[in-house]
């Protein structure tokens, strides 16, 4: 059933690429410009899916700027906010991980 949800939110957030145009802010007050589209997978709760998101290059700050990743909260990350805040699994027989 997760597959199923990760391939619905899949093809929802792959409707925006985040294409706003030629140039953007890239926040220091220059400007980045248009590059091409670039692929990005993202863990989730419902699984795995893969985006293609605009990506910005600024020649002054020699940066990379992809605004959907700081729309979406994974700039530097390929883990969603809702996989990020996930407890840690619990161990399938938790006497095997106890010391002695």
């Amino acid at each position: 059933m997760t597959a199923v949800g990760a391939s619905l939110l899949e093809g929802l957030l792959a409707a925006d690429t985040g294409h706003h145009g030629q140039w953007i802010p890239c926040g220091p007050g220059h400007l980045a410009g248009f590059v091409s589209y670039r692929a990005k997978d993202i863990d989730t709760v419902l699984g795995p899916i893969r985006l293609e998101r605009a990506y910005c290059h600024c020649r002054q700050c020699r940066a990379g700027v992809v605004p959907r990743d700081a729309e979406l909260g994974v700039t530097g990350t390929s883990v969603s906010g809702g996989m990020s805040s996930m407890p840690p699994p619990v161990p399938r027989y938790p006497w095997a991980t106890l010391p002695g």
